[in-house]
């Protein structure tokens, strides 16, 4: 093994974590309010940074599974002066 190169030990420690898993429900209010705040954001005329797009992946998409550990989105940020008015519509939020 080079110098660069993870023990398992290292891959282990990388892959660790101390969060305790959550309800949907839970999540679903964790990502409610998030959506929220980012309209809140968007709709202000004084903030310079919005969100363009925001993409749900991840294990919270598989209904079958009713604890997570997290919510991921990605979050495509724009200065808000190149956004349009269609481009604002929570509509433009996309699950995959």
């Amino acid at each position: 093994m080079s110098g660069n190169e993870l023990a398992v030990g290292g891959h282990a420690l990388a892959g660790a974590t101390a969060r305790q898993s959550v309800t949907r429900d839970t999540a679903q209010r964790a990502l409610d309010g998030f959506l929220a705040r980012v309209e809140e954001i968007n709709a202000n005329p004084l903030a310079e940074w919005g969100a363009r797009k925001l993409v749900l992946f991840g294990s919270f998409l598989d209904p079958s599974i009713e604890r997570v550990s997290d919510v991921d989105v990605a979050v495509e940020m724009v200065p808000l002066h190149q956004l349009t008015k269609e481009q604002l519509r929570p509509s433009s939020a996309t699950r995959v």
